[in-house]
Formats: structure tokens, C-alpha cells, sequence
């Protein structure tokens, strides 16, 4: 579902990340508390928020040389199936094309994600 989401869908378009979490906190969705320096330097393009099979996720789309997808979900509703969430530090995967890195902290789960293979996936987490 990722690969195919295009900028029409956002919620919020945008190129302050301020604004974009500022959009997510009015909706009472996940909002990144902690966004990792090197995304904070790059260019947004926007967020959407979504259910997926009654989970509330949302996602914010950075670009630098590609695009990266930032999806934040409450650690509350995924602790039976998070492997970060149960003391390892990130997990990386590849599936169909798309690279993922989950990490958690505090009450949230992330899960950075672009296309491409692991290598594609910055290195700061």
C-alpha cells in the first residue's frame, strides 16, 4: 500500500514538519514525539493518517534523494507483535521492494520505510 500512495491522498501538505505534526495532533492520531535529526533536515511533503485493521497509524513523507515514509503508531496497540517493543533496538527488513526499520521509543513505535533494499535506509537509527 505504501508504494502506491501518491501526494494526492495527504491529509496535509507541506514542507514544515512543524505544521504537519501540528495537523496530526488536531486529528488525535499518532504524532511523532521524537523525530530523528536527519529527517528534520530533510524536505516534507506531507502526512496522512490511516486505520490499518483498527490500528491508527500516521505517516509523514520526507524527500531527500528519494522518498521516505516516517508511519508512528502508539506502542500500546502493536506490543504483541513488535519485536523493538520487546528490548531489541531496530529491526530491518526488505519485503516486495520496500525497505523498513522499526524502532521504538517510549510510548511510540516507528517504522521508516522506502523503496528500495536496506541499504537504501539512512543509518541514524
Amino acid at each position: 500500500q505504501i508504494s502506491e500512495f501518491n501526494a494526492s491522498k495527504f491529509d496535509q501538505a507541506g514542507e514544515q514538519i512543524g505544521e504537519l505534526q501540528s495537523h496530526l495532533a488536531s486529528t488525535g492520531m499518532p504524532n511523532p514525539k521524537n523525530i530523528p535529526q536527519p529527517l528534520q533536515e530533510l524536505e516534507t511533503l506531507g502526512c496522512v493518517t490511516f486505520d490499518y485493521g483498527g490500528t491508527k497509524l500516521s505517516m509523514i513523507c520526507f524527500k531527500n534523494r528519494q522518498v521516505y515514509h516516517l508511519i508512528t503508531v502508539d506502542r500500546a496497540l502493536v506490543d504483541k507483535y513488535c519485536t523493538p517493543c520487546k528490548g531489541q533496538k531496530t529491526k530491518v527488513f526488505e519485503t516486495k521492494q520496500q525497505a523498513f526499520k522499526v524502532w521504538s521509543e517510549g510510548e511510540q513505535v516507528f517504522i521508516l520505510t522506502t523503496k528500495g533494499t536496506k541499504e537504501d535506509l539512512p543509518n541514524f537509527i
